[in-house]
């Protein structure tokens, strides 16, 4: 796929610097509750998930219609590449913070950077998949009903978190 760096490393930077920019959107609207379905409303892990998910989404639509005849299985590249990060974030979060036994804000920044590339590092190398280009439409399908589901997730336990950790908001925790 000659060529096609330049959109993963646009991608990256623009996801990093939008993402880093919605974390200051739910305080910033007056704790509007339509905003907080993209932005985070507290500093719980899931919440802050967020901050990738929608830049990520967001450039994926943007950039179908540029790339669809040279990636054919865009989404579902893009889709593999944010669930890497999706997942490797909180992974790597309480790995560390449990090993310290606390967090730190510069390492917690950090790991939105790293996730960011996972996204888009995953993504790059996905595209030589001759099985993806093969099974475009059918992997593209897959992959949006994927997107559908999680943000379904997020806005569901935006407005109803269970009791597990990773929902839990932990300023709210301390006060």
């Amino acid at each position: 796929m000659k060529g096609t760096s330049t959109f993963f490393l646009a991608g990256a930077a623009l996801c990093a610097i939008s993402g880093t920019l919605l974390h200051f959107a739910y305080e910033a609207s007056g704790d509007h509750a339509l905003v907080g379905l993209i932005a985070p409303v507290n500093e719980s892990v899931w919440e802050h998930l967020k901050l990738l998910f929608w830049p990520v989404v967001l450039y994926t639509l943007l950039l179908w219609p540029f790339v669809r005849r040279q990636i054919p299985a865009w989404w579902a590249v893009m889709t593999i590449g944010l669930c890497v990060g999706l997942i490797l974030i909180p992974v790597l979060f309480y790995t560390y913070s449990g090993i310290l036994g606390t967090n730190v804000t510069w390492v917690d920044i950090a790991l939105f950077f790293v996730g960011v590339a996972a996204v888009f590092l995953t993504a790059a190398r996905l595209t030589r998949s001759r099985f993806l280009s093969e099974h475009a439409r059918t992997a593209n399908t897959a992959a949006l009903i994927v997107l559908a589901l999680w943000a379904v997730a997020f806005a569901v336990f935006t407005e109803s978190p269970p009791p597990i950790g990773i929902f839990s908001d932990p300023l709210a925790q301390t006060q």
